[in-house]
């Protein structure tokens, strides 16, 4: 019986493990394309951390999870 539990277990820890070496979070950025505005990684960042309000150009942006 102990064997029964120790090898679910172990089975779960194995593939729970696998899953989350495959697993990546990827950014995707989405602008409309008569904004020209040119971003790039810092500008991102300060974007989704609520540091900027406007794009270089001026106009308004709206972040979005």
């Amino acid at each position: 019986m102990n064997i029964k539990i120790f090898s679910k277990n172990l089975t779960g820890i194995v593939v729970g493990c696998s899953i989350s070496l495959f697993s990546f979070a990827e950014v995707v950025v989405v602008i409309h394309p008569s904004n020209d505005a040119a971003l790039n990684k810092k500008g991102v960042q300060q974007i989704f951390l609520g540091k900027e309000k406007k794009f270089s150009t001026g106009k308004e942006l709206l972040p979005v999870n």
